[in-house]
């Protein structure tokens, strides 16, 4: 994600999931980042988190994952 805007120009890289372990795991193996409450569980909703890192950070993971990435890979390169 590349936030617009007069004081957001900094590269996002986020994953949201409603498995916490999951976004603990990505923590764990990337070494960077935090894991932030996304929304609280509702009648119709779960409970939702999202990991996130920024800038420098971002785009070193970026770089890393471009091999295997299908879905957002002309985004990835865009921003690289």
């Amino acid at each position: 994600m590349l936030p617009k805007g007069p004081h957001t120009n900094s590269l996002r890289l986020s994953v949201t999931n409603t498995c916490y372990p999951l976004l603990e795991q990505i923590l764990s193996v990337t070494g960077t980042g935090a894991i932030v409450n996304h929304h609280t569980a509702t009648e119709k909703h779960a409970q939702c988190w999202y990991w996130q890192c920024y800038a420098d950070n971002a785009r070193s993971l970026l770089r890393q994952m471009l091999p295997w990435l299908i879905v957002k890979r002309e985004k990835a390169e865009a921003v690289l």
